[in-house]
C-alpha cells in the first residue's frame, strides 16, 4: 500500500457557488420566497404603499432577474401593501350632485340607482354602499340610492253641469 501525499488529492480551488437570479416580479411574497430560496438566494422584502399592485404582490427586485450572483446573495423585494385604504364620506342626505361630487374628490367611482320617494325626498341620497365612515379601497365604486318622486296620474279634469231651466 502506497501513501500518496495530501496535497495531490486536492481539488481545483472555485470562487463561491453562483447562480443566476429568478424573476419574482408578479408573485406573491410566499411564492417569491419559495422561488428565491430553492434558487439558493435569502429574500429580502421591505413594504410599499400606494401600490395599485394587490397587497402581498412582489412589484420589483434588486438584483435583476437573470443577473449572476453569489449563493446566499440578499435579493430586495418590494412588496405591495395593496391599494391605499380611505374613509369613505357620509353622503346620506346630500343631494345626488353633492354626493357625486363629494365622492369623486375622495377617489371613488359613483354607481346611482334610484328608488321611489314622497316629494320631500327628491334628488336626496337615501342609503350608500359601502356605509359613510367606513374604509374602502381608493378607486372603488360607492353606490347611491337616490329619491324620486313619481307624482301620480294627474286629477280628472272638473267638469261643471249647468242645467238650464
Amino acid at each position: 500500500v502506497r501513501n500518496f501525499p495530501i496535497a495531490s488529492l486536492s481539488l481545483p480551488m472555485s470562487g463561491p457557488a453562483t447562480g443566476t437570479i429568478p424573476s419574482v416580479v408578479g408573485l406573491s411574497l410566499q411564492d417569491a420566497t419559495d422561488k428565491l430560496n430553492k434558487a439558493g438566494f435569502n429574500p429580502n422584502p421591505r413594504f410599499v404603499n400606494n401600490s395599485t399592485a394587490p397587497q402581498g404582490q412582489v412589484i420589483s427586485q434588486t438584483p435583476a432577474p437573470g443577473s449572476t450572483e453569489t449563493k446566499g446573495t440578499s435579493v430586495t423585494l418590494e412588496v405591495s401593501n395593496g391599494p391605499p385604504q380611505v374613509t369613505v364620506p357620509d353622503v346620506v342626505g346630500y343631494t345626488s350632485q353633492q354626493a357625486v361630487q363629494t365622492l369623486q374628490a375622495a377617489g371613488f367611482q359613483v354607481q346611482q340607482q334610484y328608488t321611489s320617494t314622497g316629494a320631500d325626498q327628491d334628488n336626496i341620497v337615501q342609503s350608500q354602499n359601502p356605509a359613510g365612515n367606513s374604509t374602502a379601497t381608493k378607486g372603488s365604486s360607492v353606490t347611491i340610492t337616490i329619491g324620486q318622486h313619481s307624482p301620480g296620474p294627474p286629477p280628472p279634469p272638473t267638469t261643471t253641469t249647468t242645467t238650464t231651466p
